[in-house]
């Protein structure tokens, strides 16, 4: 059988406020092409599916016209698993009524570990067992043990998680001696991955992540979320990142999207990457005004959306018509949107000494920078741990339900 594996989706994402329903529509439209052209049985989403805990209602309209064109496609199974960015409850909501669309939904695991497991017939026969292993949270892999060490948090929520799916390999085992192959999903941070500025860091930060070799176990593949550069994980062809479908921030301008096609039976099993079209270009453009406006002037776009870019423009003298000079030449452009633009002069910043980036707005900050920055400023002992804490706040606040 052939099943398409995809993730980090992000609906209702938005890049310094500009919505991205364009391109996803787009790329859905080029999915649904991709399952009846190559003749996909089950589609896998492996987390992420929408940007925010509570989507908007565009999200969720473009969310659910998107499951029915696929269910109305040639593939007849869909399996969705909740991401760090998902709320559980909102997945779970329409659960029932999808099962009747043969869309399986895992926001969240539940108290039986069976609900996890599922089989994927065809034409009656069991053909696929796919373990659904969602975004794991603290609380669903461990229990807290007060006066606990950092390091001892750490092993506690890596070993937790690889327990989860030694637990799901021993319970599906028996499929694999019927000669039906097994594969799970992970939404989840491994060990020597490639990020993008874009991934929130889950498992509070570093702490649980994991050795691929870990959680594998008898499992054929390993369909993995969050990170979203499409890649292989320790050298394993088996065992890989989808990566999402558009890039999410300007760090991903310059990473190939794809999805992958993965062919499977019991002594067979072949993978396909398939290249997603880029529909719309981020690009960062950085120089001097003249080397900017010269870039500019001679930019062709060839993308169907109006591409996205960012400027940053250094100056070596403060000249404030940079300004209103810049605003006649964004006039102008044609097929291309300025979303950040940003002028820094050179005298000025030898002035100014700044822990952040002479680049970055407040917007761009990221929260645990503002809070290092004040450890250092304060001379804290036990940073990690205070880190550690931190993090977790954040997290907690960030999948509040």
């Amino acid at each position: 059988m052939k099943l398409l594996h995809t993730s980090d989706w992000h609906i209702g994402q938005r890049l310094y406020n500009n919505f991205r329903d364009e391109e996803h529509t787009l790329f859905f439209d080029w999915l649904i092409e991709q399952i009846n052209v190559q003749k996909v049985d089950l589609l896998i989403v492996a987390g992420d599916i929408f940007d925010v805990a509570f989507p908007s209602n565009q999200a969720l309209k473009l969310y659910y016209r998107t499951l029915y064109q696929i269910s109305q496609s040639y593939c007849k199974n869909i399996i969705i698993v909740g991401g760090n960015h998902d709320s559980p409850s909102t997945l779970n909501a329409p659960k029932e009524i999808l099962q009747f669309l043969n869309i399986h939904i895992v926001g969240g695991i539940s108290n039986d570990l069976k609900d996890q497991i599922i089989e994927i017939e065809i034409d009656g026969k069991i053909e696929l067992i796919v373990c659904a292993v969602p975004f794991l949270r603290d609380s669903d892999i461990r229990k807290s043990t007060e006066g606990e060490s950092f390091e001892d948090k750490a092993n506690s929520i890596k070993s937790g998680i690889s327990n989860h799916y030694k637990e799901l390999s021993e319970l599906t085992f028996k499929y694999k001696q019927q000669g039906i192959p097994v594969i799970a999903t992970g939404h989840l941070f491994t060990s020597g991955v490639s990020k993008s500025d874009s991934e929130r860091e889950i498992y509070i930060g570093n702490l649980g992540s994991v050795e691929a070799e870990n959680i594998l176990y008898s499992f054929d593949y390993l369909a993995l979320g969050h990170i979203h550069k499409p890649q292989k994980v320790a050298k394993n062809e088996f065992i890989r990142y989808s990566g999402s479908p558009i890039p999410l921030s300007f760090s991903e301008q310059n990473d190939v999207k794809s999805v992958l096609l993965l062919e499977i039976s019991a002594n067979f099993k072949n993978i396909h990457t398939l290249e997603i079209p880029q529909f719309r270009k981020l690009l960062s453009i950085k120089g001097s005004f003249e080397e900017v406006k010269q870039l500019l002037a001679n930019y062709l776009n060839y993308s169907k959306l109006a591409d996205w870019l960012e400027v940053f423009i250094l100056e070596p003298k403060i000249d404030h018509s940079i300004n209103s000079a810049f605003e006649e030449l964004k006039a102008d452009l044609k097929h291309i949107e300025i979303l950040k633009f940003n002028i820094s002069f050179a005298e000025q910043l030898t002035e100014i000494t700044s822990f952040f980036d002479s680049t970055k707005s407040i917007a761009d900050i990221d929260v645990l920078d503002v809070f290092e920055n004040m450890m250092q400023e304060q001379e804290v002992f036990d940073k990690e741990e205070l880190k550690l804490i931190f993090k977790e706040l954040v997290e907690q606040i960030e999948n509040y339900e």
